[in-house]
């Protein structure tokens, strides 16, 4: 591996582990949140209005998603 592969990788897990960290922040906050709810998923510059359930799941996905990233190198 060379140098400047190594300072992708690193930057890309850096990345990869900031994601799942504020993904966690955000999983913890909905916990807090009533099931009847309105919420939001950023897409870009709009927001898609979801059920919570639907975007617990979607974040769990993502979640497991990066952390796999993570292993996989």
């Amino acid at each position: 591996m060379t140098q400047n592969n190594f300072r992708n990788y690193e930057a890309a897990s850096i990345a990869a582990r900031r994601k799942v960290e504020m993904t966690k922040i955000t999983l913890k906050e909905l916990d807090g949140i009533e099931d009847s709810c309105k919420v939001f998923k950023p897409i870009g510059r709009a927001f898609i209005c979801k059920s919570k359930e639907e975007l617990v799941t979607d974040l769990k996905n993502l979640v497991e998603e990066k952390e796999n990233e993570n292993v996989e190198y």
